[in-house]
């Protein structure tokens, strides 16, 4: 269901609960906790250590699982992720320092939303 049906069907303050919070989710769907466990899993099992070995990695994934992996990656709180909104098909770049396992932000393109919400965080 894309996000108009859904608009139309559960109305807008149903969708930002389930945006917005971080272990309320949709009817037979995945909330923030939910996506939490399935995307730190596969940061530590599958992107960390192809990272160790030198290797790029690229994530292509829906908005949700973004943000959660922004909050693994940053170290934001929950309150913090949620308020982050994410421009569709603009890159965000990360560089991992191998020696002590941290990561630096560095966009060439500018995700303008990304930006505005993230400034407001600190």
């Amino acid at each position: 269901m894309g996000h108009a049906d859904a608009m139309a069907k559960y109305g807008a303050k149903t969708l930002d609960l389930w945006r917005y919070s971080y272990n309320i989710g949709p009817d037979r769907g995945e909330s923030m906790e939910d996506i939490s466990k399935r995307v730190s899993a596969i940061l530590e099992m599958r992107i960390i250590p192809e990272l160790k070995q030198h290797n790029n990695v690229l994530v292509v994934c829906h908005n949700g699982s973004l943000r959660v992996l922004i909050r693994n990656i940053e170290k934001l709180s929950v309150e913090d992720v949620a308020r982050i909104s994410i421009e569709h098909s603009r890159p965000i770049i990360y560089e991992f320092d191998r020696d002590d396992g941290t990561f630096k932000r560095t966009n060439p393109i500018p995700t303008k939303a990304y930006d505005i919400e993230h400034s407001s965080l600190k």
